[in-house]
């Protein structure tokens, strides 16, 4: 009967360190995106409504998304590590679109100035601007 407890005690404890890898492994593999967008003039004071999405590389499925703070900061978390585009709108007439990987660091800083990032590269994939 002790053998059985212990077999059983021994299984359980197996499984259970199984499980707790697992999950931790999940949470480690995880990314997260995090941006800062300002204006060199005239800041616009609907930045809290500007969309920032973050789609696959053919840009067919929305992965994450959030708006700027109203201090222009945004934070995406819990992303697959990979390859992405990173999609910020001013609500005008400005789209940018950015390539981002986020395989190699847990988190990816950038810092986008809006108004001189739309007056050359509105429309245009470019390389995500690093922090």
């Amino acid at each position: 009967m002790t053998q059985l407890i212990s077999r059983t005690f021994l299984l359980l404890l197996t499984l259970t360190y199984f499980s707790i890898t697992e999950k931790t492994r999940a949470v480690i593999q995880t990314r997260s995106l995090r941006g800062e967008i300002y204006y060199t003039n005239n800041t616009p004071s609907n930045l809290g409504d500007f969309p920032v999405e973050l789609f696959t590389p053919n840009q067919k499925t929305r992965v994450a998304e959030t708006t700027l703070d109203d201090s222009g900061h945004f934070f995406l978390e819990g992303i697959k590590a990979g390859r992405y585009i990173l999609t910020i709108k001013d609500l005008g007439s400005c789209t940018l679109l950015y390539r981002v990987d986020l395989r190699a660091h847990s988190i990816t800083s950038a810092r986008v100035i809006m108004d001189a990032e739309c007056a050359h590269n509105n429309g245009k994939l470019t390389d995500l601007p690093k922090n």
